[in-house]
């Protein structure tokens, strides 16, 4: 039978264990708003404020898939490809999702609704993700979708990048004997 002392010890490591992968991304939610504001691309859609909230629950989201990117400032290429994507959705749809920045972004909206108490550049990643799977399996039609169209926006705009193919082993599409010109129009 354990001592008190060895049930303690491995308390203490299986709790060290499960909260070293969450801390990594805890220390580049404290450099978020640095990181954030230095980036020097001209948004066209996305407020500073849900540019924080984004850099915040990208990682919820993606999970393992931004960690086999391994880059840094992925995650900000990221957030400036979604704000070009925000250009080519309905105006409803843009209105929907610009309430729901408002609210993410606001302080009530952010610990009432999402049950994040802090700033999102200082709340912790358990709580994110916490509030991630509480939205995504909630009751309420309202927050499952708020879930359904931050989760389609992040996925589809990670997956748009070359970079994060070699998260599923995509080689990427089959280009045809067509001229440079004709692929330049696809890119955003």
């Amino acid at each position: 039978m354990a001592s008190r002392r060895q049930l303690l010890k491995g308390v203490a490591l299986t709790s060290f264990i499960a909260a070293s992968g969450v801390s990594i991304w805890q220390l580049s939610l404290k450099d978020s708003h640095t990181l954030v504001e230095a980036d020097l691309y001209e948004y066209q859609h996305l407020s500073l404020d849900d540019r924080l909230v984004l850099f915040a629950i990208i990682p919820g989201v993606l999970g393992e898939a931004l960690e086999k990117v391994n880059d840094s400032s992925f995650t900000i290429k990221v957030i400036q490809q979604l704000d070009l994507a925000l250009g080519f959705i309905s105006d409803s749809s843009y209105e929907e999702l610009r309430q729901l920045f408002d609210l993410l972004g606001n302080q009530l909206g952010r610990a009432y609704l999402a049950g994040v108490w802090e700033s999102w550049n200082q709340a912790d990643a358990r709580a994110i993700v916490k509030f991630l799977e509480d939205w995504k399996t909630s009751y309420l039609t309202l927050l499952r979708s708020g879930y359904l169209g931050l989760h389609q926006l992040i996925m589809g705009t990670f997956y748009a990048q070359p970079e994060s193919w070699k998260a599923i082993n995509y080689q990427g599409p089959i280009e045809l004997n067509l001229s440079d010109e004709f692929y330049q129009q696809f890119k955003l």
